[in-house]
């Protein structure tokens, strides 16, 4: 690993929630070449993405269950990506349109939270068919959990 990568995935550990602006700024990079790291350190399954108010945030992982702490997170940031994947749980196929017609939600969105789910590795996709990952389903627990602790069951 580079020192540019390694010293932003050292400033992501040490201020979790570090924007793609603020990690060029404290490291003196350009904005550009923050924002390459953080992919490719993303794809090395080394930190996450959560998109909050359309601003993006990075949080790093060092094990397995930190890393699926970290895809709690971002999942439980938003209620209709909790509810799609809770869906998908419970049915072992679906369709993103039977999905949108179930949940009552457009197929744009739909489309989005399906997306990130993918990408996260926690909803797989096979003929047009969504099926939830093993990885889905621990995150979906860890959910569950959470919140049955904080608000009773889900």
């Amino acid at each position: 690993m580079g020192n540019t990568r390694k010293a932003i995935l050292d400033a992501v550990a040490r201020e979790p929630g570090s924007s793609i602006s603020g990690l060029a700024s404290a490291l003196r990079i350009p904005r550009t070449t923050a924002s390459y790291q953080l992919h490719k350190l993303e794809e090395d399954g080394l930190l996450a993405e959560l998109d909050a108010s359309s601003k993006e945030r990075y949080y790093a992982y060092d094990t397995p269950e930190d890393r699926l702490r970290a895809k709690a997170r971002i999942v439980a940031s938003n209620e209709n990506a909790v509810r799609i994947l809770e869906y998908c749980s419970r049915r072992s196929v679906q369709s993103r349109a039977g999905i949108a017609r179930e949940l009552g939600l457009s197929n744009p969105t739909i489309a989005w939270h399906v997306q990130r789910l993918k990408r996260l590795g926690l909803v797989s996709e096979l003929s047009r068919r969504h099926y939830v990952t093993d990885d889905g389903r621990q995150v979906l627990t860890t959910i569950q959990q959470e919140r049955g602790m904080k608000y009773g069951p889900v």
